[in-house]
């Protein structure tokens, strides 16, 4: 293949040159986002030039670089979730018990870091079975199910919540 490099006239790049550079750059592994990037500095080096000589045609206008991917949704693989539980299995402090409590909440409810730090003891139904107004990303609230695995640990985790709240300070008397 042979490029336009070293010597040669801004005048002399067409699109198809714009359109090999960008192949080339493919070939040579970069990434999407950086081809892209680089499309757009050529597009504007041509634009600006173009403003002080309107005679000259832009090459790249109508090039369009690669189609970036979406970041893909990230799951944990079984293995990495089992690697998890078995990391926080026997609870022995109220520190343990509140990080068993907290991954298995956040990998039973697909709920985010943010979002199961912002909880309050009140939005827990009474009977366990779902936390109410849950604020989500995008200021959006819902309410959330609790399977049985996180009604199973929610009352040790409380019952051992509330013991910590009276131990550091003993005239806690039930605020959340």
């Amino acid at each position: 293949k042979q490029h336009v490099g070293a010597g040669a006239k801004v005048t002399d790049i067409t699109p198809p040159d714009v359109r090999s550079f960008i192949e080339w750059r493919q070939d040579i592994g970069e990434s999407p986002a950086t081809i892209q990037r680089r499309l757009f500095t050529i597009k504007h080096f041509f634009k600006e030039l173009g403003g002080r000589w309107p005679e000259l045609m832009n090459p790249a206008t109508n090039i369009r670089g690669p189609t970036l991917r979406r970041n893909q949704f990230k799951a944990f693989t079984k293995e990495q979730v089992a690697k998890l539980r078995e990391v926080v299995a026997s609870p022995v402090s109220f520190k343990d018990l509140r990080d068993q409590f907290l991954i298995e909440l956040m990998l039973n409810t697909g709920l985010r870091v943010a979002e199961a730090k912002s909880l309050i003891a009140e939005q827990i139904v009474d009977d366990l079975s779902r936390l109410i107004d849950v604020r989500r990303k995008g200021d959006s609230y819902q309410d959330i199910a609790l399977n049985a695995r996180i009604r199973e640990i929610l009352p040790q985790y409380l019952s051992a919540r509330q013991e910590e709240l009276e131990r550091k300070d003993p005239v806690y008397r039930d605020r959340s």
